[in-house]
């Protein structure tokens, strides 16, 4: 095998077990659905979820990287639908809205600084910084 059809297997690999791993959350969200409330859990999970994913998505346009991009649009979507289930049955309503609008500033800002500085290398490292604080973030808040 050489190394480009290496390459494409693993790149596949890779965007399959993505898409796997974002679609956990239909679990959770099936069992919110049936029971008709989302209990004691937080909405967190799926917020900070759609934020990473969106952020990928932003980067993946800057860099022009075709897989970033696809892996993304789907995340951002089923995160975004986790977060709609999620405020559909809680019952703060306002908690998931303000993490959600924050998720959402924050967005807007990274787009206008990535949008509007001249030199983009310095709008991708910059893009680099934010997805690694997103990723630890949600490691630090177990989602």
């Amino acid at each position: 095998m050489d190394n480009y059809s290496f390459q494409d297997v693993l790149g596949t690999s890779a965007t399959i077990s993505t898409v796997l791993q974002f679609l956990t959350g239909s679990v959770i969200c099936h069992r919110y659905i049936r029971k008709k409330s989302t209990g004691e859990t937080s909405g967190f999970p799926f917020v900070s979820g759609f934020l990473s994913c969106f952020l990928w998505l932003k980067y993946g346009m800057l860099t022009q990287e075709h897989v970033v991009i696809f892996v993304n649009i789907i995340g951002s979507v089923l995160f975004f639908s986790y977060v709609l289930v999620y405020f559909t049955f809680s019952i703060n309503k306002r908690i998931v809205i303000r993490q959600f609008l924050g998720a959402c500033v924050f967005i807007m800002l990274c787009t206008i600084y990535t949008t509007y500085e001249s030199n983009k290398e310095k709008a991708v490292n910059v893009s680099v910084v934010h997805l690694w604080t997103s990723d630890r973030r949600q490691i630090y808040t177990g989602s």
